[in-house]
Formats: C-alpha cells, structure tokens, sequence
C-alpha cells in the first residue's frame, strides 16, 4: 500500500514526503520484524514443545530462531526500500545489487565457511544475514 503512496508522492514531485515515508515504513517494519523474531526465539524452547519432544530438533531448531533474529532487519530493509524503488520505475538497480550481493555473499560466504573452514553443509546459510543486508 505504501509503495502506491510513495510513487504517486513521487509523480508529484514530492520528494521529501516520500522519503519520510518511506523511512517511516522502514523504522515500523524493522520494529514489529525484531519484536517479532525476537518473541519468536525467545519462546521457542517452549513453543517447540508443542511439535516435537525430540531435544535436538529444538536445539537446533531454537538456534536457527536467533539466527532469524540477525536474518529479519536485512530482509525488512529489501522489501520496504525495494518496493520504494519499484514504484518510483527503479526496478533494475535492486535486481542487480540483489544478485551480485547472492552470488559474492552468499556463493562466496558459503564456499568460504564449507569448504575453506571445513564446516560443511550445515555452514551453507550462514552467510545468509549478510546477503539480505547487501542487497539493499
């Protein structure tokens, strides 16, 4: 929704407005992700319970929630600033920076963590907090 607003505000030459509300947006969006993300990691050890006994999947499975916790800003700020550029007719500079950060990031950082510092496959979506902070 807010990305029609930014481009009408665009189209009408408005542009401070527009960036206000798109750094508006951002600042919500980052603050109900976290809040979220962290209420998510920080329960999972109960609310796991409700899906398995098994003390290693909710382990692993209540890691993986912190890990989210780093994931959710990055990838909070990509759809809001990326929906921002798309309505304004930009929408060749996030494709590009988006892979370029995938191929360097992630393909590198994965390569980087599996097979340089012995970590295997487990060490393949490690890179992926950096990644969706890149692409922005």
């Amino acid at each position: 929704m807010r990305e029609i607003l930014v481009g009408h505000l665009i189209g009408a030459g408005q542009l401070h407005r527009a960036n206000r509300m798109v750094r508006k947006s951002l600042m919500w969006g980052l603050g109900v992700s976290l809040l979220i993300a962290i209420g998510a990691a920080a329960t999972a050890s109960w609310t796991l319970q409700l899906f398995t006994q098994d003390p290693d999947i909710v382990a692993t499975a209540t890691t993986l929630l912190w890990l989210t916790v780093l994931l959710e800003p990055g990838r909070t700020c990509n759809i809001v600033i990326i929906n921002a550029l798309r309505a304004t007719g930009d929408a060749r500079f996030p494709v590009a920076v988006g892979a370029v950060s995938m191929l360097v990031v992630m393909a590198g950082g994965s390569w980087l963590l599996g097979v340089y510092f012995k970590l295997g496959w487990s060490a393949s979506g490690s890179p992926m907090p950096p990644t969706n902070g890149c692409a922005v």
